[in-house]
């Protein structure tokens, strides 16, 4: 996610309240892949010699909810209801959120981080989400 800084546009706090405030009213619909982003961090032990692979023990395991879920998460603290047409979102969601389930798989993407020096290892993710059309599914 990119966060741009708008303080040279010089906003006062009562625009942003009126802004805020402007976009309590809105129904917002969400459309897209919710990823389950999974960060585990790795005490690397060494390096295979007969294989070339890294080994590592596990130290921390991190799951969080990307793409459209969080993107439908953040919105509901602002607007008054979010309808959010996605794959395997699930837990504790809002009220103010509706979930149409176009695919009950997750998909989710795991990084192996060093923990010494948090440098990525290596990454990979589930298969993608089979097709919306061949579920059945219509919008």
């Amino acid at each position: 996610m990119v966060f741009r800084d708008i303080s040279d546009r010089h906003f006062t706090l009562e625009q942003l309240k009126g802004f805020l405030a402007g976009a309590s009213a809105l129904r917002v619909c969400v459309l897209g892949e919710t990823i389950i982003d999974e960060w585990v961090d790795v005490r690397v032990t060494n390096l295979s010699q007969k294989s070339r692979c890294v080994a590592g023990i596990e130290t921390s395991r991190i799951r969080q909810i990307g793409g459209a879920g969080v993107v439908a998460l953040h919105l509901a603290d602002f607007v008054s209801e979010v309808h959010c047409y996605t794959n395997g979102l699930t837990g504790a969601i809002p009220a103010n959120v509706k979930i149409v389930h176009l695919n009950d798989a997750p998909l989710v993407k795991t990084r192996f981080v060093d923990a010494d020096t948090g440098h990525k290892l290596f990454e990979c993710k589930s298969d993608d989400v089979k097709s919306v059309l061949s579920s059945g599914c219509r919008l």
